[in-house]
């Protein structure tokens, strides 16, 4: 997660901070759509099988 961009980080241990950056999320809608937007993307860009697999196979392949 880049926090603010694809996510928010908060202390699990931080009830204020978790409470305020949900009101934040629960009051914005374009900012809730935004991480959603951001974390979707990076989602597929990072976590694809098709990008696991590529490295599984460039890691066998270096091996041989």
């Amino acid at each position: 997660v880049d926090d603010c961009i694809s996510g928010i980080i908060v202390d699990g241990n931080d009830i204020p901070q978790i409470a305020d950056r949900l009101a934040l999320l629960l009051d914005n809608e374009d900012k809730r759509m935004a991480l959603g937007a951001a974390a979707k993307l990076r989602a597929e860009q990072f976590f694809s099988w098709d990008r696991h697999v590529g490295l599984i196979l460039d890691a066998l392949d270096s091996e041989a």
